[in-house]
């Protein structure tokens, strides 16, 4: 019968030292993976609006050419047929080469990415998102040596929303439930708390924090 047992992961301190790293373009493929095996609830809540503002613009997108239509004819339906699709080829382009890899941060093991966070920085403050752990390597740790190093090397205050049952886990790092009020719509939006309410908002700031621990690594942590 075959072995599946998830390879011993070195000791928490050596771990994020050479194993903690920012993407590199190689990574791309990798964590597109990592977040496709994301099924949180959260998530597919968040797909499932996405479906829908898809939906949506393709009806503006169809009532914008029977309006070319109307005013202009088959030519000026053309050049806008043209133009909308420049634009959708270019926003498939960037979704397709993975624009974005620059802001995640990969733990990399035995060649192979198990988990990955995505920060992205403003003038005061540092969002987190997409913290993701490989299926076969959850509740081994991971998340805990992934989260600490975030932290460990932040210097702004670090937003991030997730679901009220993983509150404990993250105010193990300082984390703190904040009131959603506080934000701007910019950053609400940004968050997901549009599509999903039921998000918990927490903060962590690294002024409040000295010294901090790596966190205590035991086999059943997230």
């Amino acid at each position: 019968m075959t072995n599946h047992t998830v390879p011993r992961l070195a000791k928490p301190e050596a771990f994020w030292q050479h194993h903690f790293r920012p993407a590199l373009p190689r990574d791309r493929r990798q964590i597109r993976v990592l977040l496709r095996s994301y099924d949180d609830q959260a998530a597919n809540l968040a797909r499932g609006w996405q479906l829908g503002h898809y939906l949506g613009l393709g009806l503006v997108l169809a009532l914008i050419l029977h309006g070319l239509i109307a005013v202009g004819g088959i030519q000026l339906l053309l050049y806008g047929t043209l133009g909308l699709g420049t634009v959708m080829l270019v926003g498939w382009l960037n979704s397709w080469l993975f624009a974005d890899w620059q802001n995640y941060w990969v733990i990399e093991q035995n060649q192979q990415l198990i988990a990955c966070a995505r920060r992205t920085g403003y003038n005061s403050y540092a969002m987190l998102c997409d913290v993701v752990v490989a299926p076969e390597y959850r509740h081994h740790g991971v998340g805990t040596l992934l989260i600490a190093a975030m932290t460990r090397m932040e210097t702004q205050p670090l937003y991030l929303a997730c679901c009220p049952k993983l509150i404990p886990f993250y105010r193990r790092f300082q984390f703190m439930v904040i009131n959603p009020r506080s934000l701007t719509a910019y950053l609400k939006r940004e968050l997901g708390l549009e599509q999903n309410p039921a998000l918990v908002v927490l903060c962590y700031s690294p002024s409040n924090v000295k010294d901090q621990p790596i966190g205590c690594y035991t086999p059943d942590d997230t």
